[in-house]
């Protein structure tokens, strides 16, 4: 069944990648209900892009163009949107061919005792161009700051942002993942954001005169070394990440009066 399930779906899955001066700067997942475009709102305001793509979860089996937006483009799709600080949500309205007869996602807002029912959740972890699908139960249902967040024996990871938790008994989306809430997160995208711009740094300055210490350019020897401490700092990222995961119910988006319940 989990299979015929995930197949289903995986057609409405929406992976977000955004670009700066051509260069992909970061990735995040969406899904489609009742016509619309459903991510996180920190997706679309965490990146300096100045253009976004869209592709979608079964572009293996059936590819397509990414649909391509400019940043103001894709502003004015936006209809309405919870900030990062409320309940992270953004719901877009996008009129393109590309998205008819995709999978629309039912939603639903669960009550009662849930802890312990069995979920899906897909999305495209560290920009990867797969979809991935995770099948988890969730193992906390609690609240904070008025927001209702389901806690999930499962890893997300950056890129899974946006993308729909699924109850695999009914189908119907009951929640949105959002970013892990370990303490390492910021100090990892701190370490991240801190080599890069060291490695911006050392090519400029290696644009100058070439200077050798026993035949080895000290330049040249350190962006590598910075080059494999990005790549360690993101596997520790993951790493760290393994085992939780959390989401915001789907309660919150199924308010706006925008979207039709399950």
């Amino acid at each position: 069944m989990t299979k015929e399930l995930i197949s289903a779906l995986r057609s409405g899955v929406v992976r977000l990648a955004f670009f700066k001066d051509s260069e992909q700067v970061g990735s995040g997942s969406g899904f489609l209900s009742n016509g619309f475009l459903i991510t996180c709102s920190h997706i679309m305001r965490r990146y300096p892009f100045d253009a976004i793509e869209i592709s979608f979860g079964d572009q293996n089996s059936t590819p397509i163009t990414p649909i391509r937006y400019a940043i103001d483009n894709l502003y004015r799709c936006i209809i309405n949107e919870s900030l990062e600080s409320e309940y992270d949500y953004a719901i877009l309205k996008i009129n393109e061919p590309e998205l008819q007869d995709r999978y629309q996602f039912p939603i639903m807002y669960m009550k009662g005792e849930i802890v312990g029912e069995q979920v899906l959740f897909f999305g495209f972890p560290f920009g990867s161009q797969h979809l991935t699908s995770h099948v988890g139960y969730i193992s906390a249902d609690f609240w904070s700051n008025e927001i209702h967040i389901f806690q999930i024996d499962g890893s997300i990871n950056p890129g899974n942002s946006g993308g729909p938790l699924v109850h695999i008994g009914s189908g119907a989306v009951v929640g949105i993942i959002t970013r892990t809430q370990t303490g390492l997160e910021k100090d990892f995208d701190d370490l991240v954001t801190a080599i890069g711009n060291n490695v911006k740094a050392l090519e400029q300055s290696g644009r100058g005169a070439k200077m050798t210490i026993g035949g080895i350019d000290p330049i040249q020897a350190t962006q590598v070394t910075m080059g494999i401490l990005a790549k360690l700092s993101v596997n520790l990222k993951r790493s760290a990440n393994v085992g939780i995961g959390y989401a915001f119910s789907s309660e919150h988006v199924l308010k706006t009066g925008l979207l039709k319940e399950e």
